[in-house]
Parts: C-alpha cells; sequence; structure tokens
C-alpha cells in the first residue's frame, strides 16, 4: 500500500514538473530569442551517404555559426567563425620539410530571417569580415657535405564585408539542415619573406633574402555548396 502511494506521488509529481516546464516553456517562447548554433557538416554527410570517395572542395572556411534572432519580426545577429591550426613534418631522408598554418576567421552581421512554410526558412544577412592567415614553410635539403635551407613566412590581413543568402530545411523542432551562398568583398595586406642559405662543409657559401608586401582586393562569390547542421535553442 505505502509503495503503491509512492509510486502515485511520484508520478503526479513527475507529471507535474513536466507540465509546469512546457506550460513555462511555451511562455518564453514568445519572449525570448532564438538560437541557432550550426557546424559545417559536409564530411559527416559524405559518409552517411557513402558518395564515390569523389569529393568537392567547400570554399567556406566559417565552419561554426550562432544566430540570435526575434520570434517575431525575424531579425537578429548573425557570426560565424573558422580557425585552422596545422603543424606537419615531412622527411625522405635528404630533404626534410616543417609546414605551419595558422589561419583565423570570422564574421558579423545583421540578419533578416523569413518563414517559407512549415519545413523551410530562408535567411538574408549582411556580414562584416576581418581574416587573419600566418603560414611558416622550412626545407631543408642534405646532400652531404652540402645543406639547402629554403624558409618561406607569408602573412595576411583582411577585412571586407558582403550579403549572405541562406535556407534551411527544419527536420524537427530542434534540429534543421542548412546552405548558404555570399558575394564578398575582401581588401588587406599579403606579406612575405623568402630565405635561402646555402652551407657547405659547415660553412654559409651563399645567403639570399627577399621580401614582398602587395596589396589584396577581391571579390568572390561563394555557391551554395557548404551543409550546416544547425541546433535550435
Amino acid at each position: 500500500m505505502i509503495k503503491k502511494k509512492l509510486i502515485l506521488c511520484v508520478s503526479l509529481l513527475f507529471s507535474g514538473v513536466m507540465l509546469f516546464a512546457q506550460n513555462s516553456d511555451s511562455l518564453n517562447e514568445s519572449k525570448r530569442f532564438k538560437h541557432f548554433v550550426g557546424l559545417q557538416a559536409n564530411a559527416l554527410f559524405r559518409q552517411i551517404l557513402n558518395f564515390s570517395g569523389a569529393s568537392t572542395p567547400v570554399n567556406n572556411p566559417y565552419l561554426l555559426t550562432y544566430s540570435i534572432v526575434t520570434p517575431k519580426k525575424g531579425w537578429g545577429l548573425d557570426a560565424g567563425m573558422g580557425y585552422t591550426y596545422n603543424k606537419t613534418f615531412e622527411t625522405d631522408g635528404n630533404v626534410k620539410k616543417n609546414n605551419f598554418i595558422n589561419d583565423l576567421y570570422f564574421r558579423l552581421g545583421p540578419q533578416k530571417m523569413l518563414p517559407l512554410n512549415r519545413r523551410f526558412s530562408a535567411q538574408i544577412a549582411f556580414h562584416l569580415l576581418y581574416e587573419i592567415l600566418n603560414s611558416d614553410t622550412q626545407t631543408e635539403s642534405n646532400f652531404g657535405s652540402q645543406i639547402t635551407r629554403v624558409i618561406t613566412k607569408s602573412s595576411s590581413v583582411r577585412y571586407g564585408g558582403g550579403p549572405a543568402l541562406g535556407l534551411r530545411y527544419r527536420v524537427s523542432n530542434r534540429v534543421l539542415l542548412g546552405t548558404e551562398a555570399s558575394y564578398y568583398f575582401r581588401k588587406g595586406q599579403l606579406k612575405s619573406d623568402l630565405k635561402t642559405e646555402t652551407i657547405f662543409q659547415g660553412n654559409i657559401i651563399q645567403e639570399d633574402m627577399s621580401n614582398t608586401n602587395n596589396d589584396l582586393t577581391q571579390v568572390v562569390f561563394n555557391p551554395p555548396a557548404v551543409l550546416f547542421l544547425v541546433l535550435r535553442f
């Protein structure tokens, strides 16, 4: 008898908590902002669908996106970020190669969400861009008494902006699939330094150095080739 009452009390308490949570969630749904977190998922879908090994490069450095949107009018703020850190070492006995890449991409701007029907919605955004790219490559060729070292360093700081158009499909209440196209303008500088050393029997017999500083201006259209797995909170 006591066990039955305990089970009944627990059931009623659990039902009350669930009902309160649903009511609270429904009440807050019209007041709070909607949050969308997206992750680039081309590699994941390629593995799931098992395409024939052929992969088309995706020219989208923004691996992680975040949007905060007002539920009534659909206005909000959209941000994206991508970070690449890669350090590799290769050798075949005579030639050693060290390669280092450190790239950061960031975008931020206003966004307007447009519901199309129960499943599809469109997003129109204008992003401001900021990018910092750095790379360092060192190659050493050792053939006995003669060693040749080539050191190449490059850095680039770029900024710009442009519109982006997105489309999302609602898989469930919390999960969406999306893609986007963008038309971005970028401007900045590309600096590079090149140093070459030739060492014979422990002595430097030749050393050359050069550097360049070039202005960069580009306008690039990125078609909707990227897929995002988006979670709504």
